[in-house]
C-alpha cells in the first residue's frame, strides 16, 4: 500500500500519541495533549460528547505513534470509493459512503469528514456534524 497527500502541494501532518488498537484509515480525535505531541484515538460515533475530527491516521509509526493527516488528498488508503460522494466515519471509526443511522437507544453522531476523487482517492475535509441521530 502506497500513501500519497496533497493538498494544492501542501502536505497537512502531525507526528500523534494514539492508542495500540488505532491503525491506518481509522479516523482519530484529539483527546488531550502530551507535551508537544496531540493524544488522539479512533472516533466513536456513539459518544458525540468527544472531540471532533482531527484527521486519518495514514501510518502507524508502532504501536503507540502514528502520523494523522487533516487535510488534502489520500491515495492507496481505501479502495472502492465513488468519485464525487461524501465519505462518513461509520460505528468502526472508518470511512464508509453510508449515512449512519440512529441507535435503539442513546445517541450517535453523523460526521462527514472526506470527499471521493477515485476508487482509491479521498480528500480529507471535516465538515462541522450534520447532526445527532437519535
Amino acid at each position: 500500500m502506497s500513501v500519497t497527500a496533497r493538498k494544492r502541494g501542501i502536505p497537512l501532518f502531525q507526528r500523534v500519541i494514539c492508542q495500540a488498537t488505532d491503525a491506518v484509515g481509522d479516523i482519530a480525535v484529539t483527546i488531550g495533549y502530551s507535551g508537544d505531541l496531540t493524544v488522539v484515538r479512533k472516533m466513536n460515533i456513539d459518544a458525540p460528547t468527544q472531540s471532533t475530527v482531527l484527521g486519518m491516521i495514514v501510518q502507524k509509526i508502532d504501536d503507540t505513534n502514528a502520523i494523522v493527516q487533516v487535510g488534502g488528498e489520500v491515495r492507496g488508503v481505501y479502495t472502492g470509493l465513488t468519485p464525487g460522494r461524501r465519505l462518513f466515519v461509520g460505528t468502526d471509526g472508518r470511512l464508509t459512503h453510508a449515512v449512519p443511522i440512529g441507535t435503539p437507544v442513546g445517541v450517535r453522531l453523523s460526521q462527514a469528514a472526506a470527499i471521493a476523487l477515485a476508487p482509491n482517492t479521498l480528500y480529507i475535509q471535516v465538515w462541522p456534524p450534520t447532526g445527532i441521530i437519535q
